[in-house]
This record gives structure tokens, C-alpha cells and sequence, in this order.
């Protein structure tokens, strides 16, 4: 029994003590795909980093500060996804042109969506209220419309806060390896 109340007064302990994430000032401003809920950042690199080093370090400065990490098999279009709680993810995909010697330009897309939770829960609360509605079960309708709309409404609020989050992240990050940000396709 003791050990148990060990084990969960840990995992409380470890929860609470995460490493908070000290911006720096940002070194470009993303070029921003609204409709797909993405942006794009370019770094150029004079030590000949490949895609791997800059993958470690955002791993390595993600992990302290409880963020869940998966990492690609190669199969899907990404390198890495970041969970943040249990309503958003962030898919990341970087590509390295390599420029003889060792110059590198690095090219990062990060992707925000939804986690299949949040998908399932905005779409089982609109199909309850669709089926309140035809039943002429008003308040069923009324309270399940209500419920999908903060839903949505917190699932659009926790995207939108990773978002700026990965931004921030893929800068510091960047700039604990030494890449030089490009601003206008121009270094």
C-alpha cells in the first residue's frame, strides 16, 4: 500500500516539476499557412548539421518539459509529432539541402492539428445534438450545441498555443545549434 502511495505521490511530483521554456527573441517570422494550420522556417548552417542534430536537440529540450515526443518510422509525412496534453499535436518535418562542403540550408514545416480525442469528442457532441434535434429533444440539443462549441473553442485556443510554442521552441532550438535564421530566402 505504502508503495503505491509512493508511486502516484511521484508521478504528482514529477507532473508538477516541469522545466519552463525561456523564450528568446525571435530570429524570423514564420511564412504562415493559416488554412492548413502550418508554418515554415529556414535556417542556414555552416558546420555541416544534418536533419538528425536539430531533431535531437528539440527532442532533448522538449522531453524535461513534459512534452510527449513520437518519432517517425519513415512511413508518414513528418519526422516528429509533439503532443501537448491530450487536445493538439504538432508535426514537424525538416529537410536539409545540402550546398557543398559544409553548407546546409535547412527547411522546417510544423503542422498543428487536433488529436483524434478532440476530433471524437466535437463529433460525438454534434452528432447527440443532431439526434436531439430530430428526436425534439431540445435541451438535449441545446446543452450538446453548447458543449461542442466550448469543445471547439478549446481545442482551437490549445492549437493555436502550440503553435506559438513549437515557433518559439524551433527558434531556441536553432540557436543552441548555431543556425543562422533566413530572413526573405536571404541569410
Amino acid at each position: 500500500m505504502l508503495r503505491s502511495l509512493q508511486r502516484y505521490l511521484y508521478r504528482i511530483q514529477g507532473a508538477t516539476n516541469v522545466v519552463r521554456i525561456q523564450f528568446e527573441e525571435p530570429g524570423q517570422r514564420p511564412r504562415v499557412q493559416w488554412r492548413k494550420r502550418q508554418f515554415f522556417l529556414s535556417y542556414w548552417s555552416d558546420r555541416g548539421f544534418e536533419k538528425e542534430n536539430l531533431l535531437h536537440a528539440l527532442m532533448e529540450f522538449l522531453v524535461p518539459r513534459k512534452y510527449l515526443i513520437a518519432i517517425d518510422q519513415g512511413w508518414n509525412d513528418r519526422d516528429v509529432t509533439v503532443y501537448r496534453g491530450i487536445w493538439s499535436k504538432a508535426d514537424v518535418k525538416v529537410a536539409v539541402e545540402n550546398h557543398g562542403g559544409s553548407k546546409r540550408f535547412f527547411r522546417i514545416r510544423c503542422r498543428v492539428r487536433e488529436s483524434w480525442l478532440a476530433r471524437a469528442s466535437v463529433f460525438g457532441l454534434t452528432a447527440i445534438a443532431g439526434i436531439g434535434w430530430f428526436s425534439g429533444l431540445w435541451e438535449v440539443a441545446f446543452v450538446a450545441v453548447l458543449l461542442a462549441a466550448l469543445s471547439l473553442l478549446v481545442v482551437s485556443v490549445d492549437n493555436f498555443r502550440l503553435g506559438q510554442t513549437m515557433y518559439h521552441v524551433l527558434e531556441v532550438v536553432a540557436k543552441l545549434i548555431e543556425l543562422t535564421p533566413v530572413k526573405n530566402g536571404k541569410k
